[in-house]
């Protein structure tokens, strides 16, 4: 099972590194250039992944995670862009350079995981159900119960 993750991350590297995927350089080829062709391309693959998770949270019924949105959103926002032109790329294409030797990107790298850990130790103090363990406890737990299982804010899913 392990060597069949090992395998399927070893080739979507190999196609991100190829393809030279990036979303950063899509946005700025479509803005600077007028080259849409990176910017469709990406949004193709968001549009994929929103139909794959919206298919598996409603033929699984996996529930969603949604939290709220407000200035703290705002400001992480802005704060990840300015850091993605700062660096010259998107966090995606940042691990692929420092996978081909570009040492530069490891301060890159290494804001992606303090800012990464810096949210997730705010939010384990305010609710555990939020993070992996709680959900994953919450979602055993609700795979024998015969009644329709609701989350707050969203439909119920049988």
């Amino acid at each position: 099972m392990a060597a069949g993750f090992w395998m399927c991350g070893l080739a979507a590297g190999c196609v991100v590194q190829r393809s030279r995927l990036c979303f950063a350089g899509a946005i700025r080829d479509a803005f600077l250039w007028r080259m849409p062709s990176r910017a469709r391309a990406v949004l193709m693959l968001l549009g994929a992944a929103l139909v794959g998770v919206a298919a598996v949270q409603y033929l699984l019924g996996v529930p969603g995670n949604v939290l709220p949105v407000g200035w703290h959103t705002v400001v992480g926002g802005l704060v990840f862009g300015l850091g993605m032109g700062l660096a010259g790329a998107c966090a995606l294409t940042t691990l692929v350079r420092l996978g081909e030797g570009a040492v530069a990107y490891a301060l890159a790298v290494a804001s992606l995981v303090l800012g990464g850990n810096l949210r997730t130790t705010q939010r384990e103090g305010e609710n555990r159900s939020n993070t992996r363990a709680g959900f994953a406890k919450k979602w055993k737990s609700t795979q024998s119960m015969s009644k329709p299982l609701s989350i707050k804010g969203s439909r119920t899913v049988r």
